[in-house]
């Protein structure tokens, strides 16, 4: 098979073959993968810090105003970000600096009230979650495998995994990329579930 590009991404086979039984996948997040943080690149930190009064007023009493512990000082290398460098978010009470005490990001609560789209303010990687793009290929963050059943995937599925990520791949690939995949997996159906039983 032909190797599958979205947006200058290409794309592993993982998010075809592997999926969520009945019942299951992103949509039962209860923001348990916040503990850590995100990588964040620096045009969604502008974003943030552009719009932190707004953010502040809607931050709870548990959560940290002080703008200055929000991100981490140092800087990362990594080539999958647009200007090849970025940052992380801080940690406060045990999760990222922007998740309230009923574990909501308030980035998208924020949104939200400003009538915008819910993910307007919200990371790329914490968006794409989780999916993520590393060495500039779409693929599976096994980060919290295991761990929740939102983040756990397996040959054994009903939804395949980018099928249950549709609605962030449509917001930040473009409805045209999600539909790529989409007849790739149609066209490709057979092959890549008799690889993945043959990968078991």
């Amino acid at each position: 098979m032909d190797i599958l590009k979205v947006s200058n991404y290409e794309v592993d086979n993982i998010i075809f073959s592997q999926g969520y039984k009945k019942g299951e996948g992103p949509f039962t997040c209860k923001g348990d993968c916040c503990c850590s943080g995100v990588y964040i690149g620096f045009d969604d930190k502008e974003k943030i810090l552009k719009h932190k009064d707004i953010i502040i007023a809607n931050m709870d009493e548990t959560q940290d105003k002080n703008i200055e512990n929000w991100f981490e000082k140092t800087i990362y290398d990594d080539d999958d970000f647009y200007t090849g460098k970025c940052t992380a978010t801080n940690l406060n009470n045990n999760s990222c600096v922007f998740q309230n005490k009923e574990k909501l990001c308030i980035l998208q609560v924020t949104s939200v009230k400003m009538g915008k789209h819910k993910w307007h303010l919200k990371p790329f990687y914490c968006i794409l979650f989780p999916l993520v793009i590393v060495d500039k290929v779409l693929t599976f963050d096994d980060y919290q495998q295991g761990v929740h059943k939102c983040c756990t995937i397996s040959n054994d599925f009903e939804t395949p995994l980018f099928e249950a990520c549709k609605e962030e791949i449509v917001y930040l690939f473009g409805e045209y990329n999600y539909e790529l995949l989409k007849n790739y997996y149609e066209q490709n159906k057979n092959m890549l579930l008799s690889s993945a039983i043959d990968n078991k």
